[in-house]
């Protein structure tokens, strides 16, 4: 079975942003959460709920520059780039809901609204698009099952030219 691991990049500017995921059971999701230069010292956060205001932490942390991990979850904060990496492994359709990058801050916390959906996987082919934005980061990162160790891996990019990994 082929896991993707799809990059989100999610921009925190001070108001609500909101981005739409879908990944497959078993997988792995990469979120990046930008946040404003003005808050490099406060906690982050992500957590999940159909509102902000009655959102339950799946990871929180004030470390910086270092990975912290609760969990099937993952927390990054990258001082330098003004943003942090939220990592899912082993998603199940129960992890399929609303979730909110947040950093904590006096008044009202600052919040990127992501929602993700995860669906059945079925091996090995899948198909789908992927949007990069200029300056920003996106990656897609295919598991397989340990049968197909060997075996050759390729991406095909619409023009038809596969790229060859092992």
């Amino acid at each position: 079975m082929i896991l993707l691991i799809f990059t989100l990049l999610c921009f925190i500017t001070g108001h609500v942003s909101l981005f739409s995921v879908t990944v497959y059971s078993g997988g792995t999701v990469i979120i990046y959460c930008h946040y404003d230069k003005k808050h490099i010292n406060n906690n982050k956060y992500f957590c999940m709920r159909q509102s902000r205001f009655s959102c339950k932490d799946n990871i929180r942390t004030g470390i910086k520059n270092s990975w912290y991990h609760s969990g099937r979850f993952s927390l990054y904060d990258d001082t330098e780039g003004n943003y942090f990496i939220v990592v899912i492994r082993k998603l199940t359709r129960q992890d399929e809901d609303t979730y909110w990058c947040g950093v904590d801050t006096l008044l009202l916390d600052s919040y990127t609204k992501v929602d993700l959906e995860v669906k059945e996987d079925e091996c090995c082919e899948k198909l789908f698009t992927e949007t990069a934005y200029l300056e920003g980061k996106d990656s897609i990162i295919c598991n397989y099952p340990e049968d197909y160790q060997n075996g050759t891996k390729y991406l095909i990019k619409k023009d038809g030219y596969p790229i060859i990994y092992n």
